[in-house]
C-alpha cells in the first residue's frame, strides 16, 4: 500500500518487484520489511522521501564500493560492475559442521565417477542423515549467488531422503571445494556492445538413465539474470530427447524473463536460444514429432513458438555453452572457463 501511494506498480510476473511510470527504468524489491530499489542518481533522494512519507524506513545508503549486506548476502557497486558474495562466516560455519575448517581444498565440487548401484548400500545413522539434510539446505541457499555449486548440490539435494556413504563422501568433496572458494563472487558486468535488447539463453543436457539433467543459463548483455540445473521429470530415450526437453524447459524460462522485461521496461525483447545439440536444433526448427513418435506432445512447445517468432534457435560450441556448466561434473579446464565466463 505504501508503494502504490508513491506511484509504485506491482509487477504481474513477479510480485514482489514494483515499477514507476514516473521513474524510467526504476526497480523496486521487496521482501517481507526490505527493500531494495534501483534508480537513476538524480531520483533517489525523492524516493526515498516518497516512501518515508507513510512508513518509517531506515534507509542503509546507497550502493558504494563497499560491501553493504541486504537479505544475507554483500553486494557492492564498482565503476564498471556489480558483485554479489555470500559472507565467508556462512561458508566457515558450514564447514565447521564437518569440522572441515582446516581441509585440503578442492579444484571442483564434484568429480565424475563411474556409475555404480549404490542402493545396496544402507542409509547413514539418523544423526549423519539430520547433519547431511542441514549441509544441503545451507549448500541451497548460496546457488542463487554460486552458480559454480548448481549441479553438485542439485545432485547432493537428490540424496536427501536416504544418503548413503558415497553421497557424504561427494558432499565432503563440495565442501573442499567451497575451502579453497570460499571468498568467491559472483559479477555482474555489462557487455554494452551486446543488443540491449536480446535476452540469450543458453540450453544443455546430459543423457542418463533413468533421468537426465537440463541445464540453462540467461543473459542480457552478459549479465547473468538465472540459471540452474534440473532433474528432468521424464525418462529420455536418447540423447537428442533430452536435449529438446532441456530446449523447452530454458525457453520457457527465457520467455518469462522476457515478459518481466516488457512490463516494467515498456521496451520489446526478443529471445535467442542456443544450443550445441544439432539434432534437437533440427527437431525444434521442423513440425511434429517425427522419428519420437513416443514423446509427449506438451514438448513440441519450442517447434510452436520457433515456427511464430517467439523464439530465435542457434547453434553454440560445447565448449562455449555456459549451461554445460550445470549438467555434469566438468574437468578443471573447462569448469575455470565457463565459471570464469559466467562471472
Amino acid at each position: 500500500q505504501v508503494a502504490a501511494k508513491a506511484g509504485w506498480k506491482q509487477t504481474q510476473a513477479e510480485p514482489c518487484l514494483f515499477s514507476n511510470p514516473r521513474y524510467p527504468g526504476a526497480l523496486l524489491s521487496v521482501h517481507m520489511d526490505d527493500i531494495l530499489f534501483a534508480a537513476d542518481s538524480k531520483d533517489v533522494d525523492r524516493i526515498c522521501k516518497e516512501l518515508d512519507r507513510d512508513l518509517t524506513i531506515k534507509w542503509e545508503g546507497r550502493l558504494t564500493d563497499q560491501w553493504t549486506k541486504h537479505l544475507g548476502v554483500q553486494l557492492r557497486r564498482l565503476p564498471d560492475c556489480v558483485q554479489v558474495r555470500v559472507p565467508v562466516k556462512y561458508i566457515h560455519d558450514t564447514l565447521a559442521e564437518w569440522n572441515m575448517e582446516h581441509c585440503k581444498p578442492a579444484e571442483t565440487p564434484m568429480v565424475a565417477v563411474t556409475p555404480r548401484s549404490v542402493d545396496a548400500e544402507p542409509t547413514v545413522d539418523e544423526a549423519l542423515h539430520k547433519r547431511y539434510r542441514r549441509t544441503v539446505g545451507r549448500l541451497m541457499w548460496l546457488l542463487g549467488f554460486r552458480p559454480d555449486l548448481s549441479f553438485a548440490v542439485k545432485e547432493l539435494a537428490r540424496a536427501a531422503a536416504s544418503p548413503k556413504a558415497f553421497h557424504l563422501t561427494q558432499l565432503k568433496r563440495c565442501l573442499r571445494y567451497l575451502q579453497g572458494a570460499k571468498d568467491w563472487m559472483l559479477t555482474l558486468r555489462c557487455d554494452h556492445s551486446l543488443p540491449e535488447d536480446v535476452i540469450a539463453v543458453q540450453a544443455d543436457a546430459s543423457w542418463t538413465v533413468p533421468k537426465s539433467t537440463s541445464g540453462c543459463a540467461i543473459q542480457v548483455q552478459n549479465v547473468l539474470l538465472e540459471s540452474w540445473p534440473r532433474t528432468q521429470q521424464v525418462s529420455a530415450q536418447s540423447s537428442a530427447e533430452a536435449e529438446v526437453i532441456a530446449i523447452n524447459e530454458a525457453g520457457k524460462a527465457g520467455i518469462f524473463i522476457k515478459h518481466l522485461l516488457e512490463e516494467v521496461d515498456g521496451k520489446k525483447y526478443k529471445v535467442c536460444l542456443s544450443s550445441d545439440a544439432t539434432a534437437a536444433i533440427g527437431f525444434v526448427r521442423r513440425r511434429g514429432v517425427g522419428k519420437m513418435r513416443h514423446l509427449e506432445l506438451k514438448q513440441l512447445w519450442a517447434q510452436q513458438e520457433t515456427n511464430a517468432g517467439n523464439l530465435e534457435i542457434s547453434k553454440i560450441s560445447s565448449e562455449d555453452n555456459l549451461a554445460d556448466l550445470f549438467t555434469k561434473p566438468l574437468k578443471l579446464p573447462a569448469f575455470n572457463k565457463l565459471v570464469t565466463t559466467i562471472g
